[in-house]
């Protein structure tokens, strides 16, 4: 229903013509007579000045002599992708001047062709800062060692190493400048808060989230999670740290600072205070050594990654068969990381199939078509896609 009434928003008031002759024209025509088409279009010769359904057939051709501001052009056969192109070419844009019918279903898996290439972390065996190309497969290590955070940043992207301190590079990949911490924090999640000049970057080894300056990258400061709020110790394993309506949100492995104990079942998202001051709130509770936070379309995604899955204001919103950690979306595709597993025993035994494979999983929400893109690394931590 969705697609009907943007496709008839987008048609209001435009000149109709049908790109295609075939049943699936005829299945538009059927359930929507109206608008109805000027004349239809067709790449087969064999076809032009012929009827279709009342309607002339033409070569497309014409269309580059139709006025762009006042036509839309429906596709109307199977290959979306192709006659796309060909209108691309005439010089009509998509979504505009041209789109397919709402009762056309898209071929599954064409989602994923749209994605553009993808700044990857990965950490242990071949762990690094990885190019990779989700179409092509191609990923290209640019820089090795045990990364983690990941943020765009007004210089390009930002990096943290799990205890070497932030790497930077420009739009093009290419290393500005890296900064070194102090001691060997175990730095984790990272979120660049530009509009206030800062940088968070969760210090795991001590329990606590570090602020930085945006650009000099020097320590300003420090954010102690509740309830006891003294750090110095890794008992609660903070993970991911994230921005969103003027709070950080942080995922880390147990509230009650008991995961070295192996208890898996206090893992919290909490949300806090940007300034650190005032009270802190239990997002979700019970979750099993969460890890990646996004928010998309106003919802926050989180990787409850020892169940393997991915979670949607904390319902179950997909599962893979493995370690879930690293989240982006782009272009609709919402992208799983995956590491490979090491310790079987410790997943559910409800789980009968877990992946030894680490790579990155592509999940189109609307036709459930998946696809997995492997990487040479150990493990994945974050997902970046570049601009």
């Amino acid at each position: 229903m969705n697609e009907l009434l943007l496709f008839l928003k987008r048609s209001q008031g435009r000149r109709i013509v049908l790109f295609g002759t075939g049943p699936t024209a005829a299945h538009h025509l059927s359930l929507l007579p109206f608008p109805t088409p000027a004349y239809a279009v067709d790449n087969d010769p064999a076809r032009w000045g012929m009827r279709f359904e009342g309607l002339e057939v033409r070569s497309p051709e014409v269309l580059r002599n139709e006025a762009a501001d006042g036509l839309h052009v429906v596709i109307a056969c199977t290959a979306i992708e192709e006659v796309g192109a060909q209108l691309t070419a005439y010089g009509l844009r998509p979504g505009t001047e041209f789109s397919p019918s709402p009762f056309l279903e898209r071929q599954p898996g064409a989602a994923f062709d749209q994605i553009g290439p993808l700044l990857v972390s990965c950490i242990g065996h071949q762990g690094g800062l990885y190019r990779v190309d989700p179409v092509t497969g191609d990923a290209r290590l640019l820089v090795s060692g045990n990364f983690r955070g990941l943020a765009r940043h007004p210089e390009g992207y930002l990096a943290v190493h799990e205890h070497d301190g932030f790497h930077l590079l420009d739009p093009d990949l290419e290393p500005i400048r890296s900064v070194a911490t102090s001691q060997r924090l175990n730095l984790h999640g990272l979120a660049v808060d530009p509009d206030r000049g800062r940088v968070f970057v969760n210090e795991t080894a001590l329990d606590r989230i570090g602020i930085y300056d945006l650009h000099t990258l020097d320590r300003r400061g420090e954010i102690l999670p509740p309830p006891d709020g003294t750090g110095g110790v890794d008992l609660r394993h903070i993970n991911d740290v994230a921005i969103h309506d003027q709070s950080l949100w942080v995922s880390m492995f147990s509230y009650e600072g008991v995961w070295r104990d192996r208890n898996w079942r206090d893992g919290t998202v909490m949300r806090l205070p940007l300034d650190g001051a005032g009270p802190a709130r239990i997002v979700h509770s019970g979750l099993r050594q969460p890890h990646s936070l996004l928010f998309a379309d106003g919802k926050l995604l989180t990787c409850n990654s020892l169940e393997c899955e991915v979670l949607e204001d904390g319902e179950p919103l997909v599962a893979f068969g493995g370690y879930t950690r690293g989240l982006a979306a782009t272009r609709g595709v919402l992208i799983v990381g995956q590491s490979r597993i090491r310790r079987l025993a410790r997943f559910p035994a409800r789980l009968l199939a877990l992946s030894l494979d680490c790579g990155l999983h592509l999940w189109d929400r609307e036709s459930r078509a998946t696809r997995f893109v492997p990487l040479p690394a150990e493990a994945v931590f974050a997902i970046v896609p570049l601009a």
